[in-house]
């Protein structure tokens, strides 16, 4: 079954929008055609199309694919726990960051199977697909000593041996 919308549509040929309720079934694609009942004896044939949505983006009609932007320093230096709301209500995503296990850099991606759309045929489900990118600051207000000793650890050297 699937949920009683009210929706706004277009006139072809026209900057005419009329308000208009369909029943629209689980699983429903977008581009799919649906004939809507107007009245007892009037119809229209509608193509569905879906607003863009605030936190996914769709893909291939099933997957969802979601842009997570991170600091330089969480990406580095923090552990972070990201959560992410479900699109159908379901159990909230939580993804955690820790930088001891892994790295999150740029284009990192992490998958959750059977957590994207309903697909058209009742088979189950798309998958969500977090995507990670990392924001790198403009400059680096660091003096010259913190700049080398940086590029010692970010190089693998380990933090310099001071006098005991």
């Amino acid at each position: 079954m699937g949920a009683l919308r009210t929706v706004n549509v277009k006139l072809p040929k026209s900057d005419q929008e009329i308000p208009l309720s369909a029943q629209i079934s689980v699983g429903t694609f977008i581009g799919a055609k649906m004939r809507v009942a107007l009245t007892p004896t009037v119809s229209v044939l509608a193509t569905l199309q879906a607003a863009p949505h605030p936190v996914y983006t769709v893909v291939d009609n099933v997957h969802l694919l979601h842009t997570r932007h991170v600091s330089l320093a969480a990406a580095l230096a923090s552990v972070q726990t990201v959560s992410l709301d479900p699109i159908d209500l379901g159990e909230p995503i939580t993804i955690t960051l820790d930088p001891s296990v892994r790295i999150i850099t740029s284009g990192s991606e992490v998958f959750f199977h059977g957590r994207g759309l309903h697909k058209p045929d009742g088979s189950g489900r798309g998958d969500l697909c977090v995507v990670f990118v990392v924001d790198m600051p403009d400059k680096l207000f660091l003096s010259p000593a913190e700049q080398a000793t940086l590029r010692v650890l970010l190089s693998g050297g380990g933090p310099t041996q001071g006098a005991a």
